[in-house]
């Protein structure tokens, strides 16, 4: 079927109908695109034929209206705006959007053969002498400033925040001199500093750059055609990113917790979202995770930068817990980043293997989450887990919590008869079934770990969590096991609130 429209939308909208078209041309679509000059590189790697303005070819409109109030697990389809627009008129009828949802997040269209040199030439030309890292920065677009922009205030603030993390270049993406301006070597604006830039140049200019961080607008939008970082800033509800832009491995998404939780827990693994306490993204935020970012990853591979930064906000933020009984320094953050940085360096797809299972929403500082923790890590790292629970309610609401994540089994039962019929290697064992209120939680421990002990190899790791070293003794959880594993030739690899250990080399 010949299929002929105009496309007159502005940029960001054009990135995510250039990444539609390859599904409609693998169903048999012959497809032409007619769109603004500036616009049409955009699609040059789609399939389509492309050609200027053509008044007579009909419209393809592009409703906003998608619901984000209705996400709710893997729905991603219904909440996206680009999704949403699946077989609107005059598009043919390829599928309802849900059924094309893995296939249209999926696509990668690579822009670099259809850029010119010298538009390659300009780029390189402008970012010869800059100092690195070089990143690119657009805080004003042209529609919905008032919910998407930040303000001029902000804007500087975020000059100087991300003048403090690095040694590089903020380059300003600013075509209508929207922005202000500062005082400073490393501080360039496009207009000032170079000149009035048209697509082919700003795609070369992405590619050859370390960084992108933008609002909801077509630079930050078009990053996804490249393999550069980026970082998005999504300051209003509306804006929300399940519902405008689509899931990338190397774009963070950041996101103010108050108006957002309701739909984090949702989407935070698929977009890679980060939320900053309180209504507000700060610039101390933004600059922070553009450092995370620029830095590279801490526990999983380059592929998945944004992850492995939202992975760091889970440890090295959520798991920073509350004093209790047992210590007044609670520091779960210290041991799980000790812990997933050996795994980074030891397992290419580790088996985890942990008793006791979450069993309160999002419960980060009280008892460490470390259900979520292990399966958000093996989802992107590779490799399994598993957590054993004897309460049934407790299973119940650890497979809801972590069921879009498809490496994790939770049985309930008896953890020690559990261990004791396993019949796998265990890579990472983590012992901490039962509460330190409650009578005989040592000898517990102890008998799981003497269960697990024949499936323990020698690159084996055991995480006693609520276990602490006082006065010449070991209190918690690992009060006795620690004792015996010590004496059997293991030693410590961290010890805070959590002892980590590992056999003697």
């Amino acid at each position: 079927m010949d299929v002929k429209v105009r496309f007159p939308h502005g940029m960001g909208d054009c990135v995510y109908f250039a990444h539609a078209l390859p599904l409609y041309i693998k169903r048999g679509h012959r497809l032409t695109v007619s769109c603004a000059p500036d616009k049409s590189l955009l699609f040059a790697a789609c399939g389509a034929e492309i050609i200027h303005d053509n008044p007579g070819y009909p419209v393809v409109s592009w409703d906003e209206s998608a619901p984000i109030a209705e996400l709710s697990g893997r729905n991603y389809a219904v909440c996206n705006k680009a999704a949403s627009n699946f077989r609107r008129p005059p598009m043919p009828e390829i599928g309802s959007p849900d059924s094309l949802w893995d296939e249209f997040a999926g696509v990668r269209l690579d822009l670099r053969p259809h850029i010119a040199t010298e538009h390659w030439n300009e780029a390189g030309g402008f970012l010869k002498n800059l100092p690195r890292p070089v990143v690119l920065l657009h805080t004003v677009g042209n529609a919905f400033q008032d919910t998407k922009s930040l303000s001029p205030q902000s804007t500087l603030e975020l000059y100087r925040e991300l003048l403090e993390v690095m040694d590089g270049t903020v380059v300003l993406l600013d075509w209508d001199n929207r922005v202000p301006r500062m005082a400073s070597y490393r501080v360039r604006h496009l207009l000032d500093d170079w000149k009035w830039i048209t697509v082919p140049s700003l795609m070369a200019l992405i590619y050859e750059s370390d960084l992108v961080i933008g609002i909801d607008s077509g630079p930050f939008h078009a990053a996804r055609f490249t393999d550069t970082p980026s970082i998005g800033i999504f300051p209003h509800p509306y804006h929300y990113p399940a519902r405008v832009t689509l899931p990338r491995s190397r774009q963070l998404c950041l996101v103010p917790r108050t108006q957002t939780i309701k739909w984090n827990q949702k989407a935070r693994i698929a977009y890679n979202i980060v939320h900053c306490e309180g209504e507000t993204i700060t610039a101390r935020f933004i600059a922070a995770n553009a450092a995370a970012m620029l830095r590279g990853p801490r526990y999983l591979d380059a592929a998945h930068l944004a992850a492995d930064v939202q992975m760091q906000q889970f440890i090295l933020d959520f798991e920073r817990g509350y004093g209790n009984g047992l210590s007044s320094y609670v520091d779960r953050h210290n041991g799980y980043d000790r812990l997933l940085r050996i795994l980074k360096q030891r397992y290419a797809a580790p088996l985890i293997v942990e008793s006791g299972c979450i069993r309160t929403d999002e419960d980060w500082r009280g008892a460490g989450y470390s259900t979520y923790l292990f399966a958000a890590y093996v989802n992107r790292a590779g490799g399994e887990f598993i957590s054993v629970d004897n309460s049934s309610d407790h299973c119940r609401f650890a497979r809801e919590a972590t069921a879009e994540f498809p490496a994790v089994r939770i049985h309930c039962g008896d953890s020690v008869d559990f261990l004791r019929g396993f019949d796998r290697p265990i890579d990472v064992l983590q012992l901490d079934s039962m509460d330190t209120e409650i009578p005989g939680h040592a000898d517990h421990a102890a008998a799981e770990l003497e269960a697990a002990l024949p499936r323990l190899h020698d690159r084996s790791i055991v995480v006693f969590d609520d276990t602490v070293y006082q006065a010449r003794q070991w209190r918690g959880k690992g009060a006795k096991a620690v004792p015996l594993l010590l004496d059997r030739g293991w030693q410590i690899i961290y010890s805070g609130y959590q002892t980590i250990l590992e056999r003697a080399r």
